[in-house]
Protein backbone atom coordinates (compact mmCIF):
# COMPACT_ATOMS: atom_id res chain seq x y z
CA UNK A 1 0.00 0.00 0.00
CA UNK A 2 1.39 3.39 -0.97
CA UNK A 3 1.98 5.98 1.72
CA UNK A 4 -0.77 8.33 0.46
CA UNK A 5 -3.24 5.43 0.43
CA UNK A 6 -2.28 4.54 3.99
CA UNK A 7 -2.75 8.15 5.10
CA UNK A 8 -6.16 8.26 3.43
CA UNK A 9 -7.21 5.00 5.07
CA UNK A 10 -6.12 6.19 8.52
CA UNK A 11 -7.95 9.50 8.05
CA UNK A 12 -11.19 7.73 7.08
CA UNK A 13 -10.81 5.34 10.01
CA UNK A 14 -10.30 8.25 12.39
CA UNK A 15 -13.41 10.08 11.16
CA UNK A 16 -15.48 6.91 11.53
CA UNK A 17 -14.23 6.35 15.09
CA UNK A 18 -15.05 9.96 15.97
CA UNK A 19 -18.52 9.59 14.49
CA UNK A 20 -19.04 6.40 16.54
CA UNK A 21 -17.96 8.21 19.70
CA UNK A 22 -20.57 10.90 19.10
CA UNK A 23 -18.26 13.63 17.82
CA UNK A 24 -19.82 15.78 15.14
CA UNK A 25 -18.70 18.62 12.95
CA UNK A 26 -20.69 21.83 13.16
CA UNK A 27 -21.05 24.47 10.45
CA UNK A 28 -22.46 27.74 11.80
CA UNK A 29 -23.54 30.32 9.21
CA UNK A 30 -24.95 33.83 9.45
CA UNK A 31 -26.70 35.25 6.39
CA UNK A 32 -26.40 38.81 7.64
CA UNK A 33 -29.46 41.03 7.40
CA UNK A 34 -31.84 38.40 6.00
CA UNK A 35 -35.35 39.06 7.31
CA UNK A 36 -37.77 36.39 8.46
CA UNK A 37 -40.30 37.38 5.82
CA UNK A 38 -37.92 37.00 2.88
CA UNK A 39 -36.22 33.87 4.25
CA UNK A 40 -39.50 32.03 4.85
CA UNK A 41 -40.98 33.16 1.53
CA UNK A 42 -37.94 31.92 -0.41
CA UNK A 43 -38.05 28.57 1.40
CA UNK A 44 -41.73 28.14 0.56
CA UNK A 45 -41.02 28.92 -3.10
CA UNK A 46 -38.11 26.42 -3.19
CA UNK A 47 -35.68 29.24 -4.03
CA UNK A 48 -33.03 28.13 -1.51
CA UNK A 49 -32.43 24.50 -2.53
CA UNK A 50 -29.12 23.91 -0.73
CA UNK A 51 -30.38 25.31 2.56
CA UNK A 52 -33.60 23.34 2.19
CA UNK A 53 -31.62 20.12 1.70
CA UNK A 54 -29.64 20.47 4.91
CA UNK A 55 -32.54 21.54 7.12
CA UNK A 56 -34.94 18.87 5.80
CA UNK A 57 -34.16 16.68 8.82
CA UNK A 58 -34.45 19.62 11.21
CA UNK A 59 -36.62 22.73 11.41
CA UNK A 60 -36.59 26.53 11.50
CA UNK A 61 -37.93 28.87 14.17
CA UNK A 62 -38.36 32.51 15.06
CA UNK A 63 -35.87 34.13 17.41
CA UNK A 64 -35.88 37.54 19.07
CA UNK A 65 -33.65 40.09 20.80
CA UNK A 66 -30.97 40.37 18.15
CA UNK A 67 -28.78 43.44 18.50
CA UNK A 68 -29.57 45.76 15.55
CA UNK A 69 -25.91 46.74 15.26
CA UNK A 70 -23.37 44.79 13.23
CA UNK A 71 -20.58 44.49 15.81
CA UNK A 72 -22.88 44.10 18.81
CA UNK A 73 -24.86 41.36 17.06
CA UNK A 74 -21.68 39.34 16.56
CA UNK A 75 -20.68 39.99 20.15
CA UNK A 76 -23.95 38.28 21.12
CA UNK A 77 -23.50 35.44 18.62
CA UNK A 78 -19.97 34.64 19.82
CA UNK A 79 -20.38 35.19 23.57
CA UNK A 80 -23.97 34.15 24.31
CA UNK A 81 -24.47 37.41 26.23
CA UNK A 82 -26.63 40.34 25.32
CA UNK A 83 -25.04 43.75 25.65
CA UNK A 84 -27.07 44.36 28.84
CA UNK A 85 -25.98 41.02 30.33
CA UNK A 86 -22.40 41.89 29.49
CA UNK A 87 -22.68 45.02 31.60
CA UNK A 88 -23.93 42.88 34.49
CA UNK A 89 -21.15 40.31 34.12
CA UNK A 90 -18.42 42.95 33.96
CA UNK A 91 -19.78 44.90 36.93
CA UNK A 92 -18.77 48.53 36.90
CA UNK A 93 -16.85 48.29 33.63
CA UNK A 94 -18.83 50.09 30.95
CA UNK A 95 -19.06 49.29 27.28
CA UNK A 96 -17.45 51.84 25.04
CA UNK A 97 -18.74 52.78 21.61
CA UNK A 98 -19.83 49.86 19.41
CA UNK A 99 -16.70 50.05 17.27
CA UNK A 100 -14.52 49.19 20.27
CA UNK A 101 -16.59 46.28 21.63
CA UNK A 102 -14.18 43.43 22.36
CA UNK A 103 -14.92 39.98 23.76
CA UNK A 104 -13.36 39.75 27.25
CA UNK A 105 -10.89 36.98 28.06
CA UNK A 106 -12.55 33.54 28.46
CA UNK A 107 -15.99 34.79 27.41
CA UNK A 108 -16.15 33.60 23.80
CA UNK A 109 -17.48 30.22 22.73
CA UNK A 110 -14.27 29.63 20.76
CA UNK A 111 -12.12 29.78 23.89
CA UNK A 112 -14.42 27.55 25.93
CA UNK A 113 -14.64 24.97 23.14
CA UNK A 114 -10.86 24.84 22.70
CA UNK A 115 -10.35 24.56 26.46
CA UNK A 116 -12.83 21.71 26.95
CA UNK A 117 -12.46 19.98 23.56
CA UNK A 118 -8.90 20.68 22.38
CA UNK A 119 -9.27 18.00 19.69
CA UNK A 120 -11.87 20.13 17.88
CA UNK A 121 -10.35 22.30 15.16
CA UNK A 122 -11.97 25.71 14.69
CA UNK A 123 -12.27 27.68 11.47
CA UNK A 124 -13.52 31.26 11.17
CA UNK A 125 -14.09 33.20 7.95
CA UNK A 126 -15.72 36.60 8.43
CA UNK A 127 -16.40 38.94 5.54
CA UNK A 128 -17.66 42.49 5.22
CA UNK A 129 -19.39 44.52 2.55
CA UNK A 130 -18.13 47.71 0.97
CA UNK A 131 -18.87 50.62 3.27
CA UNK A 132 -19.49 48.53 6.41
CA UNK A 133 -18.25 49.95 9.70
CA UNK A 134 -15.14 47.82 10.00
CA UNK A 135 -13.95 44.23 10.32
CA UNK A 136 -15.91 41.88 12.57
CA UNK A 137 -12.65 40.33 13.76
CA UNK A 138 -12.06 43.53 15.76
CA UNK A 139 -14.27 42.10 18.51
CA UNK A 140 -12.39 38.79 18.89
CA UNK A 141 -9.79 39.87 21.44
CA UNK A 142 -8.07 36.95 23.19
CA UNK A 143 -10.28 34.38 21.44
CA UNK A 144 -8.13 34.68 18.31
CA UNK A 145 -5.72 32.22 19.91
CA UNK A 146 -8.38 29.49 19.97
CA UNK A 147 -9.01 29.63 16.21
CA UNK A 148 -6.96 27.24 14.07
CA UNK A 149 -7.87 28.50 10.59
CA UNK A 150 -8.84 32.15 10.19
CA UNK A 151 -9.03 33.96 6.87
CA UNK A 152 -8.54 37.68 6.42
CA UNK A 153 -11.65 39.70 7.27
CA UNK A 154 -12.26 41.67 4.08
CA UNK A 155 -14.85 42.55 1.44
CA UNK A 156 -15.93 39.45 -0.49
CA UNK A 157 -18.70 38.53 -2.87
CA UNK A 158 -20.92 35.57 -1.98
CA UNK A 159 -19.14 33.48 -4.59
CA UNK A 160 -15.73 34.33 -3.12
CA UNK A 161 -16.98 33.43 0.35
CA UNK A 162 -18.09 29.99 -0.85
CA UNK A 163 -14.68 29.40 -2.42
CA UNK A 164 -12.78 30.61 0.66
CA UNK A 165 -14.81 28.55 3.13
CA UNK A 166 -14.52 25.44 0.95
CA UNK A 167 -10.74 25.93 1.00
CA UNK A 168 -10.73 26.44 4.78
CA UNK A 169 -12.76 23.28 5.37
CA UNK A 170 -10.14 21.25 3.52
CA UNK A 171 -7.60 22.45 6.12
CA UNK A 172 -9.69 21.49 9.16
CA UNK A 173 -9.33 18.12 10.87
CA UNK A 174 -12.56 16.53 12.13
CA UNK A 175 -14.22 17.02 14.48
CA UNK A 176 -14.40 20.73 13.63
CA UNK A 177 -16.41 23.91 13.96
CA UNK A 178 -16.59 26.16 10.89
CA UNK A 179 -18.09 29.62 11.32
CA UNK A 180 -18.66 32.06 8.47
CA UNK A 181 -21.01 34.79 7.28
CA UNK A 182 -22.55 36.20 4.11
CA UNK A 183 -22.77 40.03 4.39
CA UNK A 184 -24.25 40.82 0.98
CA UNK A 185 -27.97 40.64 1.87
CA UNK A 186 -27.27 43.17 4.62
CA UNK A 187 -25.60 45.46 2.08
CA UNK A 188 -28.65 45.39 -0.21
CA UNK A 189 -31.05 45.86 2.71
CA UNK A 190 -29.21 48.91 4.00
CA UNK A 191 -28.78 50.48 0.57
CA UNK A 192 -32.25 49.75 -0.80
CA UNK A 193 -34.84 47.98 1.37
CA UNK A 194 -36.10 44.65 2.63
CA UNK A 195 -38.15 42.69 0.12
CA UNK A 196 -36.75 44.30 -3.01
CA UNK A 197 -35.90 42.04 -5.94
CA UNK A 198 -32.18 42.60 -5.41
CA UNK A 199 -32.59 41.68 -1.73
CA UNK A 200 -34.11 38.29 -2.58
CA UNK A 201 -31.54 37.71 -5.30
CA UNK A 202 -28.72 38.36 -2.83
CA UNK A 203 -30.16 35.67 -0.55
CA UNK A 204 -30.33 33.23 -3.46
CA UNK A 205 -26.69 33.98 -4.29
CA UNK A 206 -25.80 33.01 -0.72
CA UNK A 207 -27.61 29.69 -1.16
CA UNK A 208 -25.70 29.02 -4.39
CA UNK A 209 -22.38 29.66 -2.66
CA UNK A 210 -23.47 27.56 0.31
CA UNK A 211 -23.64 24.72 -2.20
CA UNK A 212 -19.87 25.08 -2.73
CA UNK A 213 -19.39 24.48 0.99
CA UNK A 214 -21.59 21.37 0.88
CA UNK A 215 -19.55 19.98 -2.01
CA UNK A 216 -16.33 20.53 -0.07
CA UNK A 217 -17.77 18.64 2.91
CA UNK A 218 -18.91 15.81 0.64
CA UNK A 219 -15.47 15.57 -0.98
CA UNK A 220 -13.92 15.44 2.48
CA UNK A 221 -16.24 12.58 3.40
CA UNK A 222 -17.80 14.34 6.40
CA UNK A 223 -21.09 15.73 5.07
CA UNK A 224 -23.19 13.09 6.86
CA UNK A 225 -21.36 13.76 10.15
CA UNK A 226 -21.98 17.51 10.05
CA UNK A 227 -24.67 19.53 11.82
CA UNK A 228 -25.68 22.83 10.21
CA UNK A 229 -26.92 25.86 12.11
CA UNK A 230 -27.95 28.89 10.02
CA UNK A 231 -29.17 32.23 11.29
CA UNK A 232 -28.88 35.97 10.71
CA UNK A 233 -27.23 38.61 12.87
CA UNK A 234 -30.32 40.84 12.57
CA UNK A 235 -33.28 41.20 10.25
CA UNK A 236 -34.89 44.10 8.44
CA UNK A 237 -38.30 45.69 8.88
CA UNK A 238 -40.62 44.62 6.09
CA UNK A 239 -40.17 46.78 2.96
CA UNK A 240 -37.91 49.23 4.79
CA UNK A 241 -34.12 49.75 4.99
CA UNK A 242 -34.35 49.60 8.80
CA UNK A 243 -32.80 46.86 10.93
CA UNK A 244 -34.93 44.60 13.12
CA UNK A 245 -34.23 42.56 16.27
CA UNK A 246 -36.59 39.81 15.04
CA UNK A 247 -34.55 37.00 13.49
CA UNK A 248 -34.68 33.29 12.63
CA UNK A 249 -32.64 30.13 13.05
CA UNK A 250 -32.63 26.98 10.90
CA UNK A 251 -30.79 23.73 11.57
CA UNK A 252 -30.35 20.17 10.37
CA UNK A 253 -30.73 19.18 14.05
CA UNK A 254 -34.27 19.68 15.35
CA UNK A 255 -34.64 22.54 17.80
CA UNK A 256 -36.89 22.11 20.81
CA UNK A 257 -37.96 25.69 21.42
CA UNK A 258 -37.88 29.28 20.29
CA UNK A 259 -35.50 31.62 22.02
CA UNK A 260 -33.33 34.68 21.77
CA UNK A 261 -30.19 35.29 19.76
CA UNK A 262 -28.02 34.51 22.79
CA UNK A 263 -29.48 30.98 23.01
CA UNK A 264 -27.51 29.99 19.92
CA UNK A 265 -24.23 29.79 21.83
CA UNK A 266 -25.94 27.60 24.42
CA UNK A 267 -27.12 25.38 21.59
CA UNK A 268 -23.56 25.09 20.24
CA UNK A 269 -22.43 23.95 23.69
CA UNK A 270 -25.04 21.18 23.50
CA UNK A 271 -23.89 20.03 20.06
CA UNK A 272 -20.35 19.55 21.37
CA UNK A 273 -21.48 17.96 24.64
CA UNK A 274 -20.26 20.86 26.79
CA UNK A 275 -21.67 22.10 30.07
CA UNK A 276 -22.41 25.80 30.13
CA UNK A 277 -19.83 27.95 31.91
CA UNK A 278 -21.16 29.69 35.00
CA UNK A 279 -21.30 33.11 33.35
CA UNK A 280 -23.75 31.69 30.77
CA UNK A 281 -25.70 29.27 32.96
CA UNK A 282 -26.94 32.08 35.20
CA UNK A 283 -28.74 33.83 32.32
CA UNK A 284 -31.74 32.89 30.18
CA UNK A 285 -33.56 29.59 29.84
CA UNK A 286 -31.96 26.39 31.13
CA UNK A 287 -34.03 23.95 29.02
CA UNK A 288 -32.21 22.29 26.08
CA UNK A 289 -32.23 24.18 22.82
CA UNK A 290 -31.86 21.11 20.58
CA UNK A 291 -33.85 17.88 20.83
CA UNK A 292 -31.98 14.84 22.07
Amino acid sequence: MRIWQLIGFLWLLTTQIMAFQGYRNVVFVSIDGLSRETFYALLQKNKLPHIQDVIASGNYLNMTEAAPDRLESYFQLFSGHSIDEFRDVMGSQQLKKAKTVVLPNKMSFFEHLKLKRPEVSIGLCLSQFKGSEGPLTSILGSSRGAIDVMCEDKVRSSREIGQQVASDIRRLWPPFLMVFNFPNVDYVGSRYREGAQLYSRAAQNCDYSFGQVLRALKEKGVLEQTVFVLTTNYGYVRRLPRKSSNVWVASSQKMARKGTQTDLVKGLHELFGLELPFHLAMYGQSSPFFTR
